[in-house]
């Protein structure tokens, strides 16, 4: 059977689908920025957001297309990523140094906030579907056919920590140095307690593919997939229970804010789980968009700002901590 990534191929088929639903629905249509930077258009398809803090937001997605706003989004500038290739992720520890993985091996870095972007040069062609970096040298990425890939010096040698086998790697979330977990299809968790060295496999219950994961610190994490299926841990992935997301809709990405755990996905899916006092109980919030929606980010230390982004050039944003969100993309009239 011919190998091809997963979510790339789930996000382009949604992206056709959902684009010729809503031509026929409607022939207006507002694109919103103009003359003010890059415009928004409706072949974007973004795949990733960072809202680092309220000047520094980065966006990522088809066609190499890098996007910095320093207004909350109200206006973008794009920025040079000297490639053509899908950009999958976006990943900052400061204002100035980030690294973007995606098709065909590629891995970008910068150390001036974007102004320049330079290739990573790894040994692989396979797509590069997640990367995280601890701090300004140690950093992990992953892929299909197994692939796991680290680094100790920021990017400038990328090693294989690969486990050697067929399996296709979408997310991972590392909460230090040490102690890690990555997240596949066939509802694959591997865990690492010593920085990748070694990979562990934990049972996950599920036997469909995880997008996403997302660990608050070394005892409790989530993570979702197909279907809409979502999976908890409170003992380091020791054990995982299914809890319901309420949709069956494809969950790609997920974040903890607050007391709340936020979801997004297919057919405009944002679902909020409430996480207080040890309860699991998720709401399916009603949006205005039957887009997909890939990435969801918050201001890490002011939870009352976040983004979304998505299919046909769909950004959404929020200011009261998700209770609202407002358009700031291409808007269908």
């Amino acid at each position: 059977m011919k190998r091809f990534i997963y979510l790339h191929t789930l996000i382009l088929s949604m992206g056709l689908v959902f684009s010729s639903c809503e031509k026929s629905s409607s022939n207006k249509t507002t694109i919103l920025n103009q003359n003010k930077g890059y415009t928004i258009q409706e072949r974007d398809k973004f795949y990733h957001v960072c809202f680092l803090n309220r000047e520094n937001v980065w966006i990522v997605g088809q066609f190499g297309v890098i996007l910095h706003s320093s207004d909350e989004g109200e206006t973008w500038q794009q920025q040079d990523s000297k490639t053509e290739n899908p950009l999958y992720r976006v990943e900052f520890i400061d204002e100035n140094n980030g690294w973007i993985s995606g098709a065909y091996g590629t891995i970008l870095h910068t150390n001036d906030g974007g102004k320049n972007w330079e290739a990573q040069a790894i040994d692989t062609e396979e797509n590069i579907l997640d990367i995280q970096f601890v701090d300004e040298g140690r950093g992990w990425a992953v892929g299909p056919w197994g692939t796991i890939l680290h680094t100790n010096n920021g990017g400038k040698k990328w090693e294989s920590q690969s486990i050697g086998e067929d399996i296709t790697l979408n997310c991972l979330y590392f909460i230090d140095s040490q102690e890690g977990w990555i997240g596949g299809e066939w509802g694959t968790i591997l865990h690492t307690a010593n920085g990748g060295k070694e990979w562990v496999k934990q049972e996950s219950s599920l036997e469909t593919s995880l997008f996403a994961i997302y660990f608050t610190d070394l005892k409790q994490g989530w993570a979702a997939g197909m279907l809409g299926k979502m999976v908890y841990t409170h003992d380091g992935g020791k054990t995982w229970k299914q809890i319901e997301s309420g949709t069956a809709n494809a969950l790609l990405d997920i974040v903890v804010a607050d007391d709340s755990l936020w979801s997004v996905g297919s057919r405009g899916s944002l679902i909020r789980t409430s996480i207080s006092h040890g309860g699991i109980e998720s709401t399916v919030l009603p949006i205005k968009t039957y887009q997909w929606l890939s990435s969801i980010s918050f201001i890490s230390d002011d939870h009352h700002y976040g983004l979304i982004v998505g299919g046909r050039g769909t950004i959404l944003y929020t200011q009261d901590g998700g209770d609202n969100w407002i358009h700031k993309g291409y808007v269908l009239g």
